[in-house]
């Protein structure tokens, strides 16, 4: 999910660039962006995880993703530009993605 992660922010900066001239959307556009790139990776991971029989895809692929946001904007940031991130994201969202497996695994009350 951390490369669907990339290739959807890339694909918005790139849309963003070239309907403004630049890459960042400003606030208004930019966050309604981030949060249809954030819902789509969240429905991915969902859908990929529904696939492979994971218990309660939907609450595992949202811990994830928002993990990822929150670990990318607190200590990420200021590389987001560099290729590095290429494979730093899809990383941390393997990271993200099994620690969020385990939790919802762990802590979710499945009786229901």
């Amino acid at each position: 999910m951390g490369a669907v992660l990339v290739v959807l922010t890339l694909l918005g900066t790139a849309g963003c660039d070239a309907v403004r001239g630049t890459s960042s959307c400003g606030t208004g556009l930019g966050m309604a962006g981030l949060v249809v790139i954030l819902a789509l990776a969240i429905t991915a991971g969902s859908v990929l995880l529904r696939v492979v029989q994971v218990p309660d895809p939907g609450a595992t692929s949202f811990l994830a993703v928002c993990l990822v946001g929150v670990v990318t904007l607190l200590v990420l940031v200021d590389v987001l530009g560099s290729r590095a991130m290429l494979v730093v994201v899809p990383v941390l969202g393997a990271l993200a993605y099994g620690l969020s497996w385990w939790v919802t695994t762990t802590f979710v009350d499945s009786d229901t």
